[in-house]
């Protein structure tokens, strides 16, 4: 755990304990990638996004909630 990551004095010890096992961002990658589900990938038309005829692609990344918390809430999220 980094050492400015604090959690609050409420939060779940369970919940805790899961999220502090992972101690590098890999692990949470391996997670999500182990559990991603893509729906409904397309292009869309990006023009307001920049130069016109550009496209990007766009999708629901669909994952178990264990595997977004830890992407959103362990203390290796952001690395």
């Amino acid at each position: 755990m980094t050492a400015a990551w604090r959690f609050s004095t409420d939060f779940d010890d369970e919940r805790r304990a899961r999220l502090e096992t992972f101690n590098a961002f890999e692990k949470v990658v391996d997670r999500l990638l182990a559990r991603v589900e893509i729906v409904d990938p397309s292009l869309c038309e990006g023009n307001e996004l920049g130069p016109p005829n550009c496209w990007r692609p766009e999708a629901v990344l669909v994952v178990d909630s264990e595997a977004f918390d830890a992407f959103f809430n362990s203390p290796r999220s952001s690395e």
